[in-house]
């Protein structure tokens, strides 16, 4: 938790020297269309929407800037950016999970890229166990099956379901025990997390699977050729709506622990933040945003972006007290003396 507090008060003392953006001039924003309910892209309109799409293009409209037209980047060129800093793009309008060895790699590979006050708390290692199952595999040899063919197997037995109307039942407790197909999108914090977990695995025998999406990951899973389905819960269940609303199927799903005493379900919180260019043509932008975002949290805006897009979710304490944190006090335009003398 010491990290919620450092970050805001190290972007606050870079916030004296922002100054208002060119309102002429198109910031060029990247962002993922499956991660909702953060950022998505609508199949109908093809415009991107959001918690944090909403928060992103807010900000850069506070501090002045027009949004221009926004990239849409998948999950492998999103890491790239991260690691490097190059692409072109001025901020990653996407939920970012920090940590010490993200700060660490931006301040030795990527000192361009900076984060964004924290803006919201989600659930790490969590997970969806899916109710359709595998009737294909004989369960005498699921221990020396290779995963390739195991994977294989499951695609093939999906695609079949698929293709009759017939969907597998559900997961025998005899393939259980002997062989799982796990599923993560490539690139982020849970991956991590959940490849310690496989490994860490004594009873069950995981094969893990990387996906470049959600939305490729979400059709494979309720479609039957993945088990579990990891990642932050908010948007695995998102996700999962979105799927059976396009497809017009319903998705048998469960939240469950990653594996036998392994890895609980929400077991930890993920920081989520933007991440912002430092660039010649925009030196100040990272100390423009955290202005304006700070500014949101003041006045309400993120309270109200927080109501319209989780309508039926109250906040966790945790994620409250980081709101009021975040509401940093207007303050007064005070002279030097008034301001040594007092410390106000």
């Amino acid at each position: 938790m010491r990290l919620l507090f450092l970050l805001p008060l190290l972007a606050v003392a870079s916030l004296g020297a922002a100054a208002r953006g060119d309102a002429q001039t198109d910031l060029r924003l990247a962002v993922r269309a499956d991660v909702p309910p953060f950022v998505w892209k609508d199949a109908d309109s093809g415009e991107f929407n959001g918690f944090f799409w909403d928060i992103c293009t807010a900000a850069v409209i506070r501090a002045g800037y027009r949004v221009g037209q926004p990239v849409e980047i998948s999950a492998d060129r999103r890491a790239a950016f991260l690691a490097t800093g190059e692409g072109g793009f001025d901020i990653l309008c996407d939920p970012v999970t920090i940590t010490l060895a993200r700060l660490r790699a931006l301040n030795d590979r990527a000192p361009n890229l900076q984060f964004s006050p924290i803006l919201f708390f989600a659930a790490g290692s969590s997970a969806m166990r899916g109710g359709r199952g595998i009737r294909w595999l004989d369960e005498e040899v699921a221990e020396q099956k290779p995963c390739e063919a195991f994977i294989r197997e499951a695609e093939g037995a999906a695609e079949e379901g698929a293709a009759t109307d017939w969907w597998p039942p559900r997961f025998t407790p005899q393939i259980l025990k002997g062989m799982q197909i796990w599923g993560v999108v490539r690139g982020t914090t849970t991956e991590r997390t959940v490849r310690r977990a496989a490994e860490a695995e004594t009873g069950t025998r995981i094969c893990l699977r990387d996906f470049e999406s959600h939305a490729a990951l979400v059709q494979a899973f309720c479609t039957g050729s993945v088990f579990r389905y990891f990642g932050d819960i908010d948007i695995v269940r998102a996700s999962i709506r979105t799927w059976e609303k396009s497809t017009g199927q319903d998705c048998t799903a469960d939240l469950a622990p990653a594996g036998p005493g392994v890895v609980p379900v929400a077991d930890s919180y993920e920081p989520y933040a933007l991440v912002v260019a430092q660039t010649p043509a925009h030196p100040n932008l990272p100390s423009q945003i955290a202005l304006e975002l700070y500014g949101m949290f003041s006045d309400g805006t993120i309270d109200r972006l927080y109501a319209g897009h989780f309508r039926s979710v109250e906040p966790i304490e945790d994620l409250r007290t980081l709101f009021r944190i975040n509401a940093v006090p207007a303050g007064c335009n005070c002279d030097e003396a008034a301001t040594g003398a007092g410390g106000r």
